[in-house]
């Protein structure tokens, strides 16, 4: 999931849903390491998304976790809340936007 958020932010598709999980076509995106493709298969054609635009959908993806925490708090579940799903995108988006940030201490608080 956070793989998926980091390709989104290179511009490689349109929309980042909250409730459609990655797609069976994101390999498409991916370097294939048995046929010897290099990191250039990511590199090419990338067109990095605005810092406004990263900001907002992470900042969407912080409202979904506080929701999806605020269920789980009281009992419940919601098929448009899947928790480790809006963490994983929310930690690739954070990353994206803070260049001191450690990948595995991204703060996911709510």
């Amino acid at each position: 999931e956070s793989l998926w958020s980091l390709i989104w932010v290179m511009n490689k598709f349109d929309e980042l849903n909250i409730n459609e999980p990655i797609p069976d076509d994101m390999i498409d995106y991916c370097p294939n390491l048995q046929n010897e493709e290099g990191p250039e298969k990511f590199t090419q054609n990338i067109q990095l998304r605005t810092v406004e635009e990263i900001y907002s959908m992470r900042d969407l993806y912080y409202r979904a976790m506080w929701c999806a925490r605020n269920f789980n708090l009281n009992a419940h579940t919601h098929v448009n809340f899947n928790m480790s799903l809006i963490m994983e995108r929310r930690r690739g988006l954070t990353w994206c936007l803070d260049n001191n940030s450690d990948w595995d201490n991204i703060s996911q608080d709510t």
